[in-house]
C-alpha cells in the first residue's frame, strides 16, 4: 500500500519531467494549476477518510447492509461533490488564473490543458473513493496494486500522447492530461468490476440511509478536509495577500500602510 501511495504521488511528478521538454512555457501553466489541483485532493482525500471511517465503523457493527448502501451513497454523493467543484473550477478558470498571476500566453495553455485536467481530477477523485471502499471492506492489498498500475500507465501513456509517435505530433500539454485520464480510467474498470462482484454496494433505500448518515459523514468530512487544504493554501493566501505590497526591506511605516490599503 506505501509503495502504491508513493505512485500515486508521482502522477504530477511525471507529467512535469515530460512537460519540461516542451519548453518553459508550457511548464508555467502547468504550475499554476497546482493549488487547484491540490484543493479537489484535499476535498477528495478528507472524503475518502469519512468513507472509510462510516463503512469499517458500520462493518464492525454489523450492520453489513446498511455498509453497502452506505458505500452506494458515499461514491454518489463524492463523485457529485467533486463533480460541481470540477465544473466551476471550469467555469472560472480564466479569472481564478489571472488572479493567480498568469499572463495571456500562459492562459493560452491552461485553457488547452485544464478541462481535461479536470476529467483526470474527477476520474481520480472517484477512484480514490473506491479505494476508500476496498481499505473499509479490509483489503488494502487491491488498493495498491491498482495505484501501481495507474501510475505505470500514465508513465507509458505520457510521452506518447504528448510527443506522439510516427507521422502524428501529439497532443502536447493536454497531452499529459488525457494519459491521467486514460490511467484513472484503468484503474476504475478493474475495480469497478471488482467492487461489483464482491457485492459490496446496495441501491435501495438510500434516500434514507443519506437523511441518517449525511451529518456524520460531513463531521468526519469537514475536518478532515481542512486539515488537508492547510499546508498547500494557506502559503499560497499569504503571498497572493503581501504580493501587491512586498518590498525588499521594511521601513518605518509600512506595515500602517499595509493595514489602510488592506481596510
Amino acid at each position: 500500500m506505501a509503495i502504491g501511495v508513493l505512485a500515486l504521488l508521482g502522477f504530477q511528478l511525471v507529467d512535469s519531467a515530460f512537460i519540461a521538454r516542451l519548453g518553459t512555457a508550457p511548464l508555467a501553466a502547468q504550475s499554476f494549476t497546482f493549488p487547484l489541483s491540490f484543493l479537489i485532493i484535499g476535498v477528495q482525500v478528507g472524503m475518502g477518510i469519512a468513507i472509510a471511517a462510516l463503512i469499517s465503523r458500520t462493518i464492525g457493527a454489523g450492520e453489513n447492509e446498511r455498509a453497502k448502501r452506505l458505500g452506494s451513497m458515499v461514491l454518489m454523493m463524492g463523485s457529485g461533490v467533486i463533480a460541481l467543484l470540477a465544473l466551476l473550477l471550469g467555469i472560472f478558470q480564466n479569472v481564478i488564473f489571472t488572479q493567480l498571476g498568469a499572463d495571456e500566453t500562459t492562459l493560452s495553455y491552461i485553457n488547452r490543458y485544464w478541462w481535461p485536467q479536470l476529467l483526470a481530477a474527477w476520474l481520480g477523485a472517484l477512484l480514490y473513493f473506491v479505494y476508500s471502499v476496498f481499505r473499509a471492506h479490509g483489503d488494502t492489498q487491491l488498493p495498491g496494486k491498482m495505484m501501481v498500475l495507474s501510475s505505470a500507465v500514465n508513465l507509458a501513456l505520457d510521452p506518447l500522447l504528448i510527443f506522439g509517435v510516427g507521422p502524428w505530433e501529439g497532443l502536447g500539454l493536454p497531452g499529459a492530461a488525457w494519459a491521467t485520464t486514460l490511467a484513472f480510467s484503468t484503474g476504475l474498470v478493474i475495480t469497478g468490476r471488482r467492487l461489483i462482484l464482491r457485492q459490496w454496494l446496495e441501491m435501495t433505500g438510500l434516500y434514507k440511509e443519506a437523511l441518517v448518515s449525511s451529518r456524520p459523514f460531513m463531521q468526519i468530512a469537514g475536518p478532515a478536509m481542512i486539515g488537508q487544504l492547510m499546508p498547500p493554501w494557506l502559503p499560497c493566501w499569504r503571498l497572493r495577500w503581501w504580493r501587491p505590497w512586498a518590498k525588499p526591506m521594511w521601513r518605518p511605516g509600512d506595515w500602517q500602510a499595509v493595514w489602510k490599503r488592506s481596510h
